[in-house]
This record gives structure tokens, C-alpha cells and sequence, in this order.
């Protein structure tokens, strides 16, 4: 389920849920019922509306697939981390169980369009 605001007060005026067949459902919170609205987001394992990305009224949704997160396209997952200094770091997976991560690698294009400035956000997907 996912609490949005759509009529840009800030207050959620919608609910979305995600049903296990992939489909999304969606009703303002002073009905019983919605109605389908989209197919094939069992494909994500995370959702969640941060707000008004968009510069328009209504409130986004953003969805992390199941695979959690293959960055660089290798098949295998690729956890983040950021360090107290604020650079972010990529761990590569590397699909052995003794050394299971390539060795860590920063992550550029942060806000200074470098691997700093990543502590501005609370919470990185």
C-alpha cells in the first residue's frame, strides 16, 4: 500500500495496493472500492512515493525491482553504502560465496557530479 497526496496539500488523498498478481489498485480513502489502474508491478519487491517529483500536482510512485538491484548488469545484486563522509560506494557482486563483492568503487555523479554529497539524502535507493 502506498499513501499519496494528489491534491498537492501534502495530506495523502489516495491509496494505491499492489495486488500479488502485479496488478494496482487505486481509491481516494473515503471509498470501500477502486479501481484497477496498472498491470505487471510484481516485478518489484519495493513502492513508495516520495512526494512530487515531477513539478506537477500529483504525487509519484517509484518501485525497486525483485532483482534487488543489478546495477551493472551482470546478473548479480550490487548493494550500495554510503560512508559518513558522504561518498557512495558500489559493491559489485562477484557470485563467489568466499569473496562474495568486487572490491568497493565510488560512485560518481552525486550532487557535485562526483561521489560526494550523498548525505543531503535520508534515505538512497
Amino acid at each position: 500500500m502506498v499513501k499519496v497526496a494528489h491534491t498537492g496539500d501534502g495530506r495523502a488523498d489516495g491509496i494505491y495496493t499492489f495486488g500479488t498478481s502485479g496488478s494496482v489498485n487505486y481509491r481516494p480513502p473515503s471509498e470501500m472500492w477502486g479501481d484497477d489502474v496498472g498491470y505487471g508491478w510484481d516485478v518489484y519487491n519495493m513502492t513508495f512515493s516520495p512526494g512530487n517529483l515531477g513539478g506537477d500536482v500529483p504525487s509519484d510512485i517509484l518501485a525497486r525491482d525483485a532483482k534487488g538491484g543489478d546495477a551493472n548488469k551482470d546478473g548479480r545484486t550490487d548493494p550500495f553504502a554510503r560512508d559518513a563522509a558522504g561518498v557512495l560506494w558500489q559493491y559489485a557482486g562477484a557470485g563467489n560465496a568466499a569473496a562474495p563483492y568486487k572490491p568497493k568503487a565510488t560512485v560518481n555523479g552525486g550532487p557535485e557530479n562526483d561521489s560526494r554529497g550523498w548525505n543531503k539524502y535520508s534515505f538512497p535507493y
